[in-house]
């Protein structure tokens, strides 16, 4: 019996322990501990192929990937919208593009080379043994985050180097961020006439009602950590390029206060500022759309509208007009479809960028969803309405159409923010614009940059002269102008530096009622499109390519991901088939990167 009571307390003891063990185990594996977790067979993946792998029941994922017989493993999630990679394309170079917004990562180290993620992704060792391929993780936390906040180099105090950058959009903050990312350890001054830090501006007229600090990109603890000097409220009145000044006011001040600074580099992301719609001065329910304080503005006048409806009849809704048919107006529609009466006033939606087929289909899905349009026909007046005359009551067209409005939204294109260059020395252009060379650099400057809305730059696909207001556009380029600065500050010889030159391909996106539209290249003088699928409302689904003399220069594409992604890569690499090749059948997802 003492013997048996032994081996019963020696197997207790044993399994008490092995208990303690895993414990300990399972504690170590959730902080620091170093697990070499196996994923799939060696030969499982060929060169250009990725795929995603499970770190363990419950523990998380990962993005394996093959680059030139070599595996390497990251995050497997985009950090700019939680869009899975693995849906996306990879070239041979190792470029792993995002199938929904365009952002591309590299494959053997996670960090950025386009945006729009503002985030890396977290790449982890890769071993290989005996035909097996094991991903090691240090850090699980790592895993579960998915995205890498990047660890910049901080400002020396004796160092003398100024950059300043005039503008918050997504240029300004990504030129500032890349700046540190790179190594500049000087001084970096951001204005923004905004009195918020830089926020996610697409989300504006995607949702409306919203707060800055809930679309912001970074919060103030950031760049305090970054040490980027972000001067809110600050608007630029002039610059002289010759003593190399900046002069500013501060609005938060009453009467405005004057400052100055001077500078080393000086970064021009100004951006624009909305068109008025003519004859809409002084009327107070006419609305545009560029800040925080512009969207808010709208949800409050629709709410009230539609409260004021209500007292007459329960299921009323109020009257909105939107002219324009741009993103920023059909965006809006779309927004408010379900509870107002929309009405749209403008050319065929998107014309300009995605042509009469796919416009008039875009045209068919909001008409679906209840709204009306109002398409070519201009408008003759905007008559006051029967009280005070500070509201438009109704908008007449030009074909003698009276349309009744609550709430007028004007999204009719903007202009560039570009005032305060008079007399800078700067050249600016007659819409204007700011012409920079293929590093970003404005010609006969050779310490100050132009980027994002205001930069009409060489683009190197078909040489042509643009200036391309989209999100993802912005924020390359001011990666790009950070990235010079740092090269011509680094030099011994500034003169004989070669500087980066901007080879982005634009990449744009629209979700509407739920279905996202996507848009890779530049074509702005297409003279065929070739659409490949239904452009029915009912099964809308599509790939459209847009050509000019059969060479390829954009596609679009409405539930055909990843076709997008794969086109903006093949268009970058130039490997983009003519479009007798697409129109004869070619699968272009079938073409390698």
């Amino acid at each position: 019996m003492a013997a048996t009571d032994s081996a019963q307390s020696s197997w207790g003891i044993r399994r008490m322990v092995r208990g303690i063990g895993s414990i300990l185990k399972a504690q170590l594996v959730g902080t620091n501990a170093s697990e070499d977790v196996e994923v799939c067979d060696s030969f499982d993946l060929l060169d250009g192929e990725m795929r995603e792998v499970s770190l363990g029941e419950g523990r998380g994922k990962a993005l394996l990937s093959k680059v030139n017989g070599t595996h390497y493993a990251t995050s497997h999630l985009c950090p700019h919208a939680k869009a899975p990679l693995v849906k996306g394309t990879i070239s041979k170079d190792g470029r792993i593009v995002c199938p929904w917004h365009g952002a591309c990562f590299s494959a053997t180290t996670g960090d950025i080379e386009e945006s729009p993620s503002i985030d890396a992704l977290h790449s982890f060792p890769v071993k290989e043994a005996n035909g097996k391929v094991y991903v090691e993780v240090s850090n699980w936390e790592h895993v579960k985050q998915g995205r890498r906040i990047p660890k910049c180099v901080k400002r020396r105090g004796d160092a003398k180097a100024t950059v300043v950058i005039v503008g918050g959009g997504g240029a300004g903050f990504a030129a500032a961020e890349t700046l540190r990312l790179e190594g500049f350890n000087g001084k970096i001054v951001l204005l923004t006439s905004e009195p918020y830090l830089p926020i996610d501006r697409p989300k504006l007229s995607k949702s409306m009602k919203t707060t800055a600090s809930k679309i912001a990109l970074r919060d103030a603890a950031h760049y305090e950590t970054m040490q980027i000097d972000v001067r809110l409220s600050s608007r630029v009145t002039r610059v002289n390029t010759k003593t190399r000044a900046v002069e500013y006011v501060s609005t938060n001040n009453e009467p405005p206060a004057p400052f100055d600074l001077t500078y080393s580099f000086l970064i021009l992301a100004s951006g624009t500022v909305p068109r008025v719609l003519k004859g809409s001065a002084g009327f107070k329910n006419v609305h545009t759309l560029r800040t925080v304080s512009d969207s808010n503005a709208i949800e409050d006048a629709v709410q009230l509208a539609r409260e004021t409806a209500m007292l007459q009849d329960a299921n009323a809704k109020p009257n909105l007009v939107i002219v324009g048919t741009g993103f920023i107006g059909m965006e809006a529609a779309a927004a408010f479809s379900k509870t107002c009466n929309v009405t749209v006033i403008g050319s065929t939606p998107f014309k300009q960028s995605l042509g009469d087929q796919v416009g008039l289909a875009m045209a068919k899905l909001h008409e679906s969803n209840g709204v009306s349009l109002k398409l070519n026909i201009g408008i003759q007046a905007l008559e006051a309405d029967g009280g005070d005359g500070s509201q438009v009551g109704h908008v007449v067209l030009n074909d003698g159409q009276r349309i009744a409005v609550q709430v007028l939204v004007a999204g009719i294109g903007s202009i560039p923010a570009t005032d305060y260059l008079t007399d800078s020395g700067i050249c600016v252009d007659s819409d204007g614009g700011v012409s920079v060379d293929t590093s970003t650099r404005v010609s006969g400057h050779e310490n100050v940059f132009a980027v994002g809305d205001i930069a009409r730059y060489p683009y190197h696909i078909t040489g042509e002269s643009v200036r391309v207001e989209h999100w993802a556009v912005a924020q390359n380029q001011g990666r790009t102008a950070a990235q010079n600065i740092m090269r011509l500050i680094s030099a011994y010889d500034p003169s004989s530096v070669t500087l980066i030159p901007f080879t982005a391909i634009p990449f744009f996106w629209t979700v509407q009622y739920g279905k996202s539209l996507r848009f890779a290249g530049h074509a702005k003088n297409f003279d065929e499109i070739y659409v490949d699928g239904s452009l029915d409302v009912a099964n809308l689904s599509f790939v459209a390519y847009y050509a000019c003399e059969g060479r390829i220069l954009a596609i679009s594409s409405m539930g055909g991901d990843p076709i997008v992604a794969h086109g903006s890569e093949l268009i970058r690499l130039g490997k983009m088939p003519g479009l007798d090749a697409v129109k004869g059948g070619l699968d272009i997802l079938g073409l390698s990167l």
